[in-house]
């Protein structure tokens, strides 16, 4: 047996929300270290997302045009300082970041001193009351009926106060 496996997810409601906002038409299908433990730490779960979709897939600094993802980015890029540093967005739907953490995606911004700040968001399709009451682990709530302006101005609120600092030198290899 290899030390990895693919986790398969099968498309629950929202899922399409979740493709449609990114712009893609498939979830990431990353190998995950077998009995990957369901508190892998969030910077492992991210650096197996960037590892992937940086050098395959995905470039984080050019989402799909006409998708949500690109316009978020696109607002944040444009209201960041020019010397703020490398700005960068990742999907992670169908990741470990996803499965064990509730995260669909992420901005990571790279300052210039090196430090990486990362922001991640859950995406949902569900009712905002109802959301209001249930406990998501990720650092903002995205839903698909909300003014994406309000996502953009919480993310920022983040950047400008980041709840984490990782050290990633590797990401300035994403350039």
């Amino acid at each position: 047996m290899s030390s990895t496996e693919s986790i398969i997810l099968p498309k629950p409601r929202g899922k399409a929300y979740e493709l449609r906002f990114f712009g893609i038409n498939h979830a990431v299908n990353i190998d995950h270290p077998v009995g990957t433990p369901y508190l892998a730490s969030i910077k492992e779960c991210i650096n197996l997302v960037t590892h992937k979709w940086g050098r395959e897939f995905w470039n984080p600094r050019l989402p799909p045009k006409q998708s949500d993802a690109s316009v978020i980015y696109n607002a944040i890029d444009h209201q960041l300082k020019a010397d703020a540093g490398i700005l960068r967005l990742f999907p992670a739907i169908g990741t470990a970041a996803d499965i064990f953490h509730g995260i669909d995606g992420f901005l990571s911004l790279t300052k210039n001193d090196g430090a990486t700040i990362v922001v991640t968001f859950d995406l949902s399709t569900e009712d905002r009351a109802r959301l209001a009451k249930q406990d998501y682990k990720a650092d903002v709530l995205i839903n698909e009926d909300e003014n994406l302006e309000l996502a953009v101005k919480r993310i920022l609120k983040f950047l400008k106060n980041p709840p984490r600092e990782f050290d990633f030198p590797w990401l300035v290899d994403l350039r």
